[in-house]
């Protein structure tokens, strides 16, 4: 019975690709809708480049010391410097997550007795919980860039050792798709309606 099925889906499999085969070699090939002008690719003469240019102020500098003659091998510490050739490198800095504590005060009046406490920011509701900067990033890959809740996930792994669950992405959507609803819309249509035509 194996046998007989694995042949009737073999036999079948191949029927149905060499018909799918067939049909694509048949449809015909999109056409690209710029003329061709026969310039070369990249950049055009005349055309304004973007590369990068020195700064004044790097943020920070590592020199690399000469100590010793190439020559003979005698010490170079007590020669002055007479040229100083640099290179800048442009780079991302390590990407590490940032654990804030916020606390409050609680303090008793010595007259009455009533005890007094101070109050969170309004953004800090829960006794742990992700900042703005990282909703606002989970909001980016999801909603501009398009990325799914399993890749997103990954993409906090592995650039901020960070695991965030699919339900925590879920929540922050919730919490945003509220925001937009009932805080950023009507403002908008407001905006809208009186603005001049």
């Amino acid at each position: 019975m194996y046998l007989a099925t694995k042949k009737w889906f073999l036999r079948n499999f191949s029927e149905s690709c060499v018909r799918t085969i067939f049909r694509l070699s048949q449809t015909p090939k999109t056409k690209s809708l710029h003329e061709k002008i026969g310039r070369k690719t990249g950049g055009q003469p005349g055309h304004e480049g973007h590369t990068l240019h020195h700064v004044p102020h790097p943020d920070s500098v590592i020199q690399h010391r000469v100590t010793t003659y190439t020559c003979c091998g005698e010490s170079l510490e007590d020669r002055p410097v007479i040229r100083v050739k640099t290179r800048q490198v442009f780079d991302i800095p390590p990407i590490q997550l940032e654990v804030t504590q916020h606390e409050t005060e609680v303090k008793s009046c010595a007259r009455c007795g009533v005890k007094t406490e101070s109050a969170f920011s309004e953004d800090v509701r829960h006794h742990v919980q992700y900042g703005t900067n990282v909703q606002t990033i989970v909001m980016y890959m999801m909603h501009y860039q398009l990325v799914p809740f399993a890749r997103t996930k990954e993409f906090f792994h592995h650039f901020f050792d960070l695991s965030i669950s699919e339900g925590t992405l879920w929540n922050i959507n919730r919490k945003f798709g509220t925001y937009l609803s009932e805080t950023f819309e009507p403002q908008a249509r407001n905006r809208l309606i009186q603005a001049p035509v």
